[in-house]
């Protein structure tokens, strides 16, 4: 089992080294073959090589890990041509759906993007929020740098970003204030830093931001748990390629648990709306490193595309100051095989496993009752169950300090090939697709040093596996809306979940 899991992981990081194998015939079939396919890869990243001045070759940021191979590949002109017009073709013909994880135009998919949590993409704009924790928020963002192409001006002076904002169930202002700048010839690299107070969750893999607000006014179903952080970040990003990102971040927060501040929906019961769960309080320090293919994927044929996250989380380190002793490693990988010009296939398998200290009975003179140390922080639990993982399970009733989560979905789609483009829903194309989700979670203690030490006792036969089918509706844009049935495998004849979705649930 050891030998799968570090099998996975390696897979997401080597991977890109396919590329380097490909000779320039295959290179030229697969630039002709990107006419016809039908899949999404990255819109504004894909740049013209002309501008590229001449001693780029010489940029000393130009040779860390496998960024040769693929930038030369990328590099020629005719894939960068066939890569616009294939773009075009698939915002047209709808055929396969690779939207961003939320309807506003945010991806909530993990690694990098955390790094500005709950920021809006478009600049200086006005956002809203709503969830059980906060009540009401509104305030002002003002984005992060965007990755420059060779048609927009670089920036040789470095960007505050941030948002402002008041929380109006918690009756408190809370704010994301920071600094970027590139570094180097070709701005691959940028530095940056921020100070912060508010609102946090780590459940943005699940469910889309503006998603989870609209079930939180209306119904009163908040999918996120939340807690509040106040301290400092400072990182780096480095881009090797157009669509891979390595992130390094020093993290120094103080964590605190919320209580629900509101139980107001426009038609749910107060009494459904979930406890917000009391979280491992206390001063951390940790080195995170994020490797992420974040812009649309790889492109290994003209039928297959996949895109992941690698992230290590590193609290045990001897020179951190922190009240928590951890290490923990999270990994993820989406592909999407498409079978012909309506069907495909799409499958994400994510893993997560973790290492603490100990966990120890300590005396508590204030308590009657054991006082336990060490081990996991609660917030930094894997938990399945619910939308966006285990679709037929309750919400998180699986949690512990090691996960494997798979989800396979099979997508039977009618869309006709549209020209005009529109946002109204085509309810005549519509998607019918069936899935299957699998998990499992390890409720022991955290190794204390071997990560992989609890994966030994994991066997098939311990997969929790739900099944169901949906339909999808969608403009000629964007994905609208969803509605699904799910059943656990182990009682077909169990009450199926009905879940209706704004997104693709990866």
């Amino acid at each position: 089992m050891k030998a799968l899991i570090l099998t996975f992981f390696f897979t997401a990081i080597f991977s890109p080294l396919v590329l380097f194998a490909w000779d320039s015939n295959e290179q030229s079939s697969l630039a002709d073959a990107l006419l016809e396919t039908s899949l999404n890869i990255a819109k504004s990243d894909t740049v013209d090589t002309n501008d590229e001045p001449e001693d780029r070759k010489n940029d000393i940021f130009d040779s860390p890990f496998f960024t040769n191979p693929i930038t030369d590949f990328l590099e020629d002109n005719s894939f960068s041509r066939q890569v616009r017009r294939t773009d075009s073709l698939v915002t047209r013909t709808r055929r396969i759906d690779l939207n961003p994880q939320d309807f506003s135009g945010r991806t909530d998919l993990p690694g990098t993007n955390d790094l500005h949590p709950l920021l809006s993409i478009p600049d200086n704009s006005f956002t809203m929020r709503y969830n059980r924790v906060d009540g009401f928020y509104v305030g002002l963002n003002s984005s992060p740098f965007s990755w420059p192409n060779n048609s927009m001006m670089r920036s040789r002076v470095g960007k505050f970003y941030g948002t402002l904002g008041y929380a109006f169930g918690m009756k408190e202002w809370q704010y994301n204030i920071g600094y970027e700048r590139f570094f180097g010839t070709r701005d691959i690299l940028k530095i940056g830093a921020n100070f912060h107070s508010m609102t946090f969750s780590d459940d943005l893999w699940r469910i889309g931001t503006n998603e989870n607000s609209l079930f939180s006014l209306f119904a009163g179903y908040d999918y996120y748990d939340y807690h509040f952080r106040q301290g400092f970040n400072a990182y780096s990003v480095l881009r090797t390629t157009p669509y891979i990102e390595h992130t390094l971040r020093f993290r120094s927060e103080d964590y605190e648990s919320l209580d629900v501040a509101t139980t107001y929906s426009f038609f749910g019961r107060r009494s459904s709306v979930r406890a917000n769960p009391m979280i491992s309080e206390g001063y951390m320090q940790s080195l995170e490193w994020t490797t992420g293919f974040q812009t649309g994927g790889l492109i290994l044929n003209n039928r297959l595309m996949f895109a992941g996250d690698i992230r290590a989380e590193l609290g045990s380190l001897d020179f951190l100051q922190s009240d928590f002793d951890f290490n923990r490693y999270e990994a993820e990988l989406r592909s999407i095989f498409r079978i012909d010009s309506s069907n495909m296939l799409k499958w994400r398998l994510r893993a997560g496993t973790s290492t603490a200290e100990e966990v120890r009975a300590v005396e508590d003179p204030d308590s009657i009752f054991p006082v336990f140390e060490g081990g996991l922080p609660v917030q930094r639990m894997f938990a399945l169950g619910g939308i966006g993982s285990l679709r037929a399970r309750e919400f998180k009733s699986l949690q512990g300090t090691q996960m494997i989560l798979s989800n396979l979905e099979l997508h039977l789609s009618n869309y006709r090939t549209n020209s005009t483009l529109s946002d109204q829903i085509n309810w005549s194309q519509y998607k019918l697709y069936l899935f299957l989700d699998s998990g499992w979670v390890n409720t022991d203690d955290a190794d204390t040093i071997d990560p992989f030490a609890g994966f030994s006792e994991f066997s098939f036969d311990q997969l929790k596996h739900d099944i169901g089918f949906g339909i999808s509706f969608s403009s000629s844009r964007a994905s609208v809306l969803r509605f699904e049935l799910a059943w656990p495998a182990e009682d077909l004849k169990a009450t199926p979940n009905f879940i209706v979705r704004f997104n693709p649930t990866f």
